[in-house]
C-alpha cells in the first residue's frame, strides 16, 4: 500500500511539474514521497542549524517574508519595501539572493558552488540562462 501511494504521488508530482513554468528547473528524480527533503536531512540537531534549515525551506518554498511582500500590507509607507540590510533598493528575490551588498560575503561561496554544480550536471549555458547578464552575482 505504501509503495502504491508513493508511486501515485511521484507520478502526480512529475506530471504537475511538467505543466508549470515555475518548476522548469525542478529535479523530480531527487524528490521521493515518504522521505524528507534534503534540506531537512542535512540538519544537525542544534538550534542554529534548525533555524538555518527553516530559513532555507522558506526561501525554497517562496514564503520567506521579503520587504517587497510585507510592504503590501503597509500601504501608508512606501519605504517599507526597501531592503533593511543595505537600504539601496527594494528587497525582492533577485536583490535578496543576488545583489544585496550586505549579503555579499554570505553569498559568494554558495553561488560559486551552485554554478559549478549546475555546469557539471548540465552546461555553463544553462547557468547563463538561469542568471542573465542584468543580474550581478554577489
Amino acid at each position: 500500500v505504501k509503495r502504491s501511494v508513493n508511486n501515485y504521488w511521484s507520478k502526480t508530482l512529475k506530471q504537475e511539474a511538467a505543466t508549470k513554468s515555475t518548476l522548469k528547473y525542478y529535479n523530480h528524480t531527487s524528490a521521493r514521497p515518504g522521505l524528507p527533503h534534503h534540506v531537512w536531512m542535512s540538519v544537525d540537531p542544534t538550534l542554529r542549524d534548525v533555524r538555518q534549515a527553516i530559513t532555507k525551506a522558506r526561501i525554497l518554498t517562496g514564503v520567506y517574508p521579503l520587504a517587497s511582500i510585507t510592504s503590501k500590507f503597509d500601504r501608508t509607507n512606501k519605504e517599507t519595501e526597501v531592503c533593511k540590510l543595505c537600504y539601496s533598493e527594494p528587497e525582492d528575490w533577485q536583490h535578496f539572493l543576488l545583489r544585496c551588498p550586505a549579503l555579499h560575503s554570505a553569498c559568494i561561496v554558495p553561488m560559486n558552488h551552485l554554478k559549478t554544480s549546475i555546469a557539471r550536471v548540465t552546461s555553463i549555458a544553462t547557468w547563463n540562462n538561469i542568471v542573465t547578464s542584468d543580474n550581478r552575482l554577489c
